[in-house]
């Protein structure tokens, strides 16, 4: 069904017209009442043009404001193709993005179940070498008493030898040192009458005077 034609009655420039057209009634006034503005905006700056002449130059200002909204309507276009395109450009980053994170959350699962399944083999090794270290420890504490007796004896150290007295040293004779004197014997009056020469006095020697002229020989 077509729409239907409206016809109202409007004033521009206070001239009546009478404009036909299925808008609603209210939006072609609002525009009479744009036009016949623009008129009078042309009439109070140019006071010396006629009603046609302003009505010509009211029309040549609409469209240039037209353009001005088309230009400007095409810039926004313009500028929504290049959002809507940076946007296709993103949307793909974003899916290489995910399928990469998607890889390398696979890669780092394989490498959980890999370090899981080499710190369960370390463990083996750990018990067995613990277990082997312990059936091993009577024979190596037993060496050990034994190594420490060998080391013991071949420290370097020698054996201390059975103290023997040591000897009494001989006097030495010399030029300083004083002569023991001899034992005397006893003598007769046979013998004291024949002697000649001065009269002796024999001392006798004593085990005390021989040990002090010992000492003294070695002073």
């Amino acid at each position: 069904m077509p729409d239907t034609v409206k016809r109202v009655n409007v004033r521009i420039a206070g001239v009546a017209y009478q404009l036909a057209a299925t808008e609603d009634e209210t939006h072609i006034r609002k525009m009479a009442a744009q036009a016949d503005e623009m008129i009078r905006q042309v009439l109070l700056a140019s006071p010396h043009l006629s009603q046609s002449m302003a009505t010509i130059l009211a029309l040549v200002n609409a469209m240039d404001e037209v353009n001005k909204f088309r230009r400007h309507s095409e810039s926004l276009q313009k500028e929504k193709d290049s959002l809507a395109q940076q946007t296709q450009q993103l949307k793909t980053e974003l899916d290489r993005v995910r399928e990469q994170n998607w890889d390398m959350r696979k890669d780092q699962l394989h490498m959980q179940r890999l370090i899981a399944e080499y710190e369960k083999r370390f463990e083996q090794i750990l018990a067995a070498a613990d277990a082997k270290e312990k059936a091993d420890a009577p024979t190596n504490r037993g060496d050990g008493e034994t190594d420490n007796e060998t080391d013991n004896l071949d420290d370097g150290s020698e054996p201390i030898p059975d103290s023997e007295p040591e000897p009494i040293p001989e006097p030495e004779t010399g030029p300083d040192s004083e002569p023991i004197p001899e034992p005397e014997t006893e003598s007769t009056p046979e013998s004291d009458s024949e002697s000649e020469g001065p009269h002796l006095v024999h001392v006798p020697l004593t085990l005390a005077g021989y040990q002090q002229s010992r000492l003294e020989d070695y002073i």
